[in-house]
């Protein structure tokens, strides 16, 4: 087939009525999102700032205005630095806004681009950083109301439980961009669909990831009832990602990476450990302290290297979707296995 027929097919098929409504809905959910964070981060730092009240609004202090209200000074990278400093969000966090941004841009700017050029990059991993820095921002404004009203003293309430007007929208407009089971609606991603989702061999024939197998096999996952909240809400997101591969192969790598986290995020709880500990410490932490515990180093280990592995997003196009639904079965097991052994001790 020649390069140029291959374009014109490539052409063809992006300009299917579907698949334009599909970039659509995708370009307003990612620009939405964006401008939700992106207010959220702005507004909660200008509240710590505030020095009185004028006509115009808000006045703020002099440190303030010097740092984030200069003339071409760029208010949400600041606030995000500023944010950093208070150990609210990472250095990390910072090159994915910027990576954010640039693609805002791009999207903004060139929407018609995206609509008629079939070679038009797509970044779909990025509405999904920009949805867990959300939850990050989400997480200390909740911290701040708990610690500030009355109502919550001598209760425990996990910041996690407390969804922002932000967090509502958020997750309202990510539906949008999910396939909800029974109705496909959107172009599905070849890369995904003719792949299986089990090991085949002679006795067992592929089992292909159509929406409805990724369905079903998500739907039998381990349920994990005793699972914190904050654990919880990771598996599901990872659930949820494995699902929406069926329209973008590379939503199976960050379901993955998703469901390793949950069980970093699980051994931290076990162990009581500080946020900052590195990872492989405490997997070193856990097997000395659990010598008869169900889970050994290089299981834990295999797992982390691979969750470094899925986080980039150049890697997620080249992992096999089996891979990707083992590594979230398995995850989803030794999170079950930890609370399990953690509760019986």
């Amino acid at each position: 087939m020649s390069e140029s027929t291959s374009y014109e097919e490539r052409l063809r098929a992006h300009l299917q009525q579907n698949t334009m409504q599909d970039t659509l809905v995708r370009a307003g959910a990612f620009l939405t999102i964006y401008e939700l964070v992106t207010t959220s981060i702005v507004e909660i730092v200008a509240s710590f700032h505030e020095h009185g009240w004028s006509e115009s609004g808000p006045t703020y202090t002099p440190e303030y205005q010097q740092r984030f209200l200069r003339r071409g000074q760029n208010r949400v990278k600041e606030s995000i630095s500023w944010l950093i400093d208070e150990d609210v969000l990472e250095d990390s966090d910072q090159k994915t806004m910027a990576e954010v941004r640039e693609y805002r841009n791009s999207l903004a700017h060139e929407l018609a681009k995206a609509l008629i050029d079939p070679d038009a990059p797509a970044k779909p991993y990025l509405i999904v950083r920009l949805y867990e820095l959300m939850r990050k921002i989400e997480r200390f404004q909740a911290s701040l109301h708990l610690d500030a009203n009355a109502e919550f003293d001598n209760r425990e309430v996990d910041p996690d439980d407390v969804h922002t007007g932000v967090r509502i929208v958020s997750d309202l407009v990510m539906q949008l961009i999910m396939p909800a089971p029974g109705a496909h609606l959107f172009a599905l991603d070849d890369r995904t669909r003719r792949q299986s989702i089990v090991v085949t061999s002679e006795e067992q024939p592929p089992v292909y990831a159509t929406p409805d197998a990724l369905e079903t096999a998500v739907a039998e996952l381990p349920e994990i009832p005793h699972a914190p909240a904050g654990v919880a809400s990771v598996l599901q997101l990872s659930r949820r990602l494995l699902v929406m591969s069926s329209v973008e192969y590379e939503f199976a790598a960050l379901g993955a990476e998703k469901a390793l986290q949950a069980v970093e995020t699980t051994l931290r709880h076990v162990l009581n450990a500080n946020p900052r500990q590195p990872y492989s410490k405490l997997i070193d932490r856990y097997v000395t302290t659990h010598p008869d515990g169900p889970l050994d180093a290089e299981m834990l280990n295999s797992g982390r290297r691979l969750r470094n592995v899925a986080a980039h997003p150049k890697n997620a196009a080249a992992m096999p979707i089996v891979l990707m639904m083992q590594s979230v079965r398995t995850s989803h097991e030794i999170v079950d296995e930890l609370l399990r052994n953690h509760t019986e001790r």
